[in-house]
């Protein structure tokens, strides 16, 4: 079953982000020499981050990174696309390392992201995320374990961070039903239960399918007030692309590599009821 208390590694990050603000240059400066652990010539692993207008999440995200422990050179990337808010102040202010990408678009921002990238392994994050203090370094270890045997690509699972006025409880069942339901339904299509947040690849595999780069891109709607982009189908499609290259996929199940995200993707679509009857016809066939 899903973890119905909010573990407080997330309640940390979350009060970092609302508190920002109000941090001391002490505390200010603690965070960015805790930042200074990503900046390497020669990393093993590559961790890109997409954001558009990301200046009220990425600090959580950004912290729940800082306080990954690892025990080899890693990077951090932030893709801006085409922010108009403060992402890029933000990203300026702690010196992480950022790049520009003007084409909108969840795929095309990844992909610079992936191109831009010195590791061997990539691991995809998004803005509005928050990863445990164990996710690079199992993700990694779990990842080099399996690579002998073919495996070129690792996902792993995820919990809703519930916004005001929402249940985590209810959360958490949608959670178990979705996992039910995607194991059953992608048993033989693994790559459709791939998210990208929660995603790592060989780079080398990943550069020579082209990225996240779709042929034929769709079009669809991200979140209310933002405009149309092409639609978050870019992980599976790699995802897939690697696998049709021969390599394997694997599901990490371990609580480890669980990350918490914004519930803004379930309630985009309406109420949290409308969004269950919106996933129960998807998984059921039901137009």
């Amino acid at each position: 079953m899903r973890a119905i208390i909010i573990p407080n590694w997330v309640k940390q990050s979350i009060k970092f982000n609302d508190e920002y603000n109000k941090l001391t240059e002490d505390q200010e400066q603690n965070f960015k020499n805790k930042l200074v652990k990503f900046c390497t010539e020669k990393p093993l692993v590559s961790i890109v981050i997409p954001a558009w207008n990301e200046e009220d999440n990425i600090l959580k995200t950004l912290y729940s990174l800082a306080n990954n422990n690892f025990t080899f050179d890693c990077e951090l990337i932030v893709v801006n696309n085409n922010s108009i808010d403060n992402t890029q102040l933000f990203l300026d202010q702690l010196n992480i390392k950022s790049f520009i990408e003007t084409t909108p678009g969840i795929g095309p921002t990844r992909h610079k992201g992936l191109i831009n990238a010195k590791g061997k392994y990539i691991l995809c994050c998004d803005s509005d995320t928050m990863y445990p203090p164990t996710w690079i370094q199992t993700m990694i270890k779990i990842f080099e374990k399996h690579a002998p045997k073919g495996v070129t690509a690792i996902f792993g699972g995820y919990s809703l961070f519930p916004t005001k006025g929402h249940n985590r409880i209810l959360y958490a069942i949608h959670e178990e039903l979705g996992s039910i339901a995607r194991r059953i339904k992608h048993r033989k299509r693994k790559y459709l239960a791939v998210f990208g947040f929660n995603f790592g690849f060989l780079r080398d595999k990943g550069i020579e399918t082209n990225g996240f780069i779709l042929e034929k891109p769709r079009v669809g709607i991200n979140l209310p007030g933002t405009p149309e982009f092409v639609a978050k189908s870019e992980d599976g499609v790699m995802a897939k692309a690697l696998e049709m290259r021969g390599g394997k996929l694997l599901y990490v199940r371990s609580r480890k590599v669980r990350v918490w995200t914004s519930d803004r993707r379930l309630l985009y679509e309406g109420s949290f009821m409308d969004a269950i009857k919106i996933r129960v016809k998807k998984y059921l066939g039901i137009k």
